[in-house]
């Protein structure tokens, strides 16, 4: 027996619990019996016994093994066309987008009342064997003839290759339009400002900020300084500089995988293989500052991290690549909403196939029953997962592929069971357990983008909640929590906002390093430091200092 396969074997028998692990003993002993029972003189003796005895020990690993199976309604059809498959035609409108959520929201007594609408391999010998990967490109953006599936052993071209198999980088002459509800940004800059690729562009009206002429204004108008945009221009570099040669951030090259039992649970060196999610969160990273694979500063780092996602992208559509269990589906997410935005802000429709197939690999693994997510398909969910499912889904929706009412309201179903406090403003990680403020501020967040009213009192009673454990306070850095709860008080504004963004701009731009190799990265001295590594913590610091410009604000007259 080879040293892979039994790390194989040893890494699908850690992932399966201990219930299956007792099964999986059992089986063992079981077969083993019948064989010495069969060929062997032991057999001979009170066979009768031993038949009986091998029998009893089957029927209770059949029982052992049913109460690892959990039945689920399937969910119900959409209604309607609220989601489309890849398999389209040219020139059929694809890119239908549904109405905005946040118009429709009525005032209620509770959040969840508002109206809806309708394999990572380290080496090309894995990935062979593992994953049947699909080409980056399309020969022609434009060709009407189905995609061609590739084998294993074909290189498909990169974004950037010379070659008659990929389109030249888009500029605003060449990106095909969309349909989903979008405003032109203005080209006018200051003459020391050369136009990006995509000025004039369509793109989805959340995104606008990210490539104003004038975003250092727009950020300090909304809280930021020059400071905090040094610190992200540092990030950014910090980060183009520790790509791999193969366009991915190895989250175990840089500290990730290290397992320190957060909340008391262990978690078998998980983060170690989520090299997908790592890179997903840098290319957000670089997204947000209006960098994209046609435009910018950091466009190769983006074309070449955009190819990777690609590559490993499996057959079903899931971009969890090598990852373990507890991080499969994370990666997943933040993989496909990095491929959400880049589709979004690029117009590019050979990104719209991949990103649909990720959708549909989302939507798919839902809990219908909850409506939420967690670490394998169907399993009942908890608040963590969802937010970044919800995410994936949001930044789909923003580039023309609406989200399915069915998905949407199991995800407003799960958001209510974790919910609790006068008005819903709390949450929790899952239903009946304590409310947490990561927990509330990721499940604000998720009320935020489907639609909740300012006016709503959970919003303030989610936000004086936060408010209690301002950044740099309570202990161990949290840098999970400052994320999801910049996004959602950077939305409240007002007292909110300038407390929280006052409390989060000390904090992260002391912490991040000044010098040296690491220059512009953070530590990972944090609650998920040793599981993401400094890729994740340097990523999402980033993320938390792009807020300014990164979205639009959803309550902004």
């Amino acid at each position: 027996m080879n040293a892979p396969f039994l790390e194989r074997i040893l890494h699908f028998l850690a992932g399966v619990g201990w219930v299956m692990g007792v099964v999986w003993v059992g089986l063992s002993a079981f077969t083993l019996g019948a064989l010495i029972l069969v060929y062997t003189r032991w057999g001979q003796s009170r066979p009768l016994e031993k038949c009986i005895g091998l029998s009893l020990l089957a029927h209770c690993l059949l029982v052992g093994y049913a109460t690892t199976i959990s039945l689920a309604e399937p969910a119900p059809p959409p209604d309607g066309p609220a989601f489309q498959v890849a398999l389209v035609e040219d020139g059929s409108d694809h890119n239908a987008s549904p109405a905005s959520t946040a118009e429709n929201a009525e005032k209620s007594d509770r959040p969840w009342e508002a109206p809806t609408r309708g394999g990572d391999p380290s080496e090309p010998e894995k990935l062979e064997r593992q994953h049947t990967e699909s080409p980056i490109l399309e020969p022609n953006a434009h060709a009407a003839a189905p995609e061609p599936v590739m084998s294993a052993f074909d290189e498909p071209p990169p974004l950037d290759a010379p070659t008659e198999l990929v389109a030249p980088p888009l500029d605003a002459s060449m990106s095909e339009p969309h349909d989903s509800p979008v405003k032109s940004v203005s080209s006018k800059r200051p003459a020391e400002h050369p136009a990006p690729a995509n000025a004039g562009t369509d793109i989805p009206e959340m995104y606008k900020l990210r490539v104003m002429p004038n975003r250092s204004g727009v950020a300090r108008d909304h809280g930021g300084s020059p400071e905090t945009e040094q610190a992200v221009q540092a990030a950014l570099k910090w980060l183009a500089e520790n790509q791999a040669a193969d366009g991915r951030w190895k989250a175990g090259d840089h500290g990730a995988g290290r397992d320190e039992s957060v909340l008391g649970h262990a978690r078998q060196n998980a983060g170690s293989q989520a090299d997908t999610g790592v890179s997903g969160l840098a290319l957000l990273a670089f997204l947000a500052s209006g960098n994209t694979h046609g435009q910018g500063e950091y466009q190769k780092s983006i074309r070449r991290g955009l190819e990777l996602l690609l590559r490993i992208q499996a057959r079903d559509g899931n971009l969890g690549g090598n990852a373990s269990t507890y991080e499969f589906m994370y990666c997943h997410a933040m993989a496909a909403c990095a491929l959400s935005e880049a589709f979004g802000m690029t117009g590019d429709q050979r990104l719209r196939e991949p990103v649909e197939r990720a959708i549909r690999y989302s939507v798919a693994a839902q809990d219908a029953r909850g409506g939420g997510w967690r670490y394998h398909p169907a399993e009942p969910g908890d608040t963590s997962q969802l937010g970044w499912q919800l995410m994936a889904l949001k930044s789909a929706e923003l580039a023309g592929i609406p989200m399915p009412d069915p998905t949407r309201r199991g995800i407003t179903r799960f958001l209510q069971s974790v919910s609790s406090g006068k008005h819903g403003g709390l949450a929790s990680y899952r239903a009946g357990e304590r409310v947490s403020h990561s927990m509330t501020a990721e499940a604000l967040v998720c009320w935020q983008f489907l639609g909740i009213s300012r006016e709503h009192p959970a919003c303030n009673e989610a936000g004086d909640f936060l408010l209690t454990q301002l950044p740099g306070r309570g202990g161990k850095p949290n840098d999970y929590y400052w994320y999801y709860g910049t996004l959602a008080m950077y939305q409240l504004q007002g007292d909110y906002w300038q407390k929280w963004n006052a409390a989060l701009q000390k904090t992260l731009l002391e912490r991040q390093i000044k010098q040296g190799p690491l220059a512009g990265a953070w530590d990972t001295d944090t609650i998920w430091g040793g599981y993401g590594g400094r890729i994740y913590t340097t990523a999402i610091a980033a993320l938390s200092l792009e807020v300014y410009y990164r979205f639009l604000p959803l309550y902004a007259e």
